[in-house]
């Protein structure tokens, strides 16, 4: 049996022994296999035999087939990793896989992207939809209600991290933006640069909930008393009305703050065609990779961590829960 028709055989029993067997159970005999997984006894012997050299099973004489592990060493088959995205924008989603498999590659891992086609992310039938992946570890992207889904995928031995907080579930492992800390860190910078017009650029609506502006506001004004700031939402039909607005009054006091990072986009295209130096008035939260590029500017940098040093975490996380059994420490990191 080559290789390639192989490996399924090997991810779908090892799935098996993870959902429905403890160490010590007797697994199912040579014949049941291949009936179970519509496959010919010879390759059902041929996958028994790689998951005893796994160390998951034991086969004796007399006693039969039984588990031996839930977890595999990923000597026989390498593991199929998942970064599930509930999100459509490719940027994204490219950064966070790219930076998720940089640590993978060290050991011949890779992460694959599913978008999530699942609707109803809250309930327990989002939690099989994850099962179903028959994935041995997923990254979840922005799925921040999903406690009950990721609590079920936890009963089933489905290591799964996030890279957005899930309150209601401290036991979900999770690598995020510490917003606060770095809209701070962007107000002293406004601050120790003296601007006293700032625009807030994104694609979200403004509101108590955008931690982001929310946080830059505060603590400008608290080191800044009198700046002004206003907000664009991107998402509003008025929005590239404005960014004319402000930038055909810009000066030297002026500043666009990109609080996400498909805003970078839009602001750009400014600075290059009114020929404005963007180290001196162009601040962004983050981008995609460890620098912002566009043409006709310098390479910037974001005040928060890029989309790809946050999927490097997140791999690395990954990596230590796959060849160890057991996730680092802390399960919650805001970085």
């Amino acid at each position: 049996m080559p290789k390639r028709a192989l490996l399924p055989l090997l991810q779908s029993m090892q799935q098996d022994i993870r959902l429905n067997y403890a160490v010590g159970d007797r697994y199912r005999p040579i014949r049941q296999i291949a009936q179970h997984f519509n496959v010919s006894q010879q390759t059902a012997q041929k996958a028994v035999h790689k998951l005893v050299d796994n160390k998951m099973l034991v086969a004796r004489a007399k006693s039969g087939i039984r588990v031996a592990a839930i977890e595999s060493n990923w000597q026989s088959v390498k593991p199929r990793v998942v970064l599930l995205s509930n999100r459509t924008d490719p940027r994204l989603n490219r950064a966070f896989l790219l930076g998720i498999n940089e640590p993978l590659a060290r050991v011949d891992f890779t992460a694959s992207l599913v978008f999530c086609t699942h609707l109803d992310t809250l309930g327990l039938s989002f939690g099989e939809y994850l099962v179903d992946l028959k994935a041995d570890a997923v990254a979840a992207l922005y799925f921040p209600q999903s406690a009950l889904p990721f609590f079920y995928a936890e009963t089933k031995h489905l290591p799964v991290i996030s890279a957005t907080p899930v309150p209601s579930l401290p036991t979900l492992p999770c690598i995020h933006t510490n917003n606060t800390r770095h809209a701070h860190e962007a107000a002293v910078l406004a601050q120790q640069r003296k601007y006293r017009q700032v625009l807030l650029v994104s694609y979200f609506e403004d509101g108590p909930n955008h931690v982001r502006a929310r946080e830059f506001r505060h603590q400008l004004a608290r080191l800044q008393p009198g700046t002004s700031v206003t907000y664009t939402c991107l998402a509003r039909p008025d929005s590239i009305v404005r960014l004319h607005q402000f930038f055909s009054s810009f000066d030297r006091d002026s500043v666009v703050f990109a609080l996400d990072h498909a805003a970078n986009y839009v602001v750009a295209p400014y600075f290059v065609s009114h020929q404005i130096d963007p180290t001196r008035g162009f601040l962004l939260f983050n981008s995609e990779d460890d620098e912002f590029s566009f043409p006709g500017l310098p390479p910037l940098a974001g005040v928060a961590p890029s989309l790809r040093s946050i999927g490097r975490k997140l791999g690395e996380r990954l990596l230590t829960r796959l060849c160890s059994g057991e996730w680092p420490s802390p399960l919650v990191e805001a970085v």
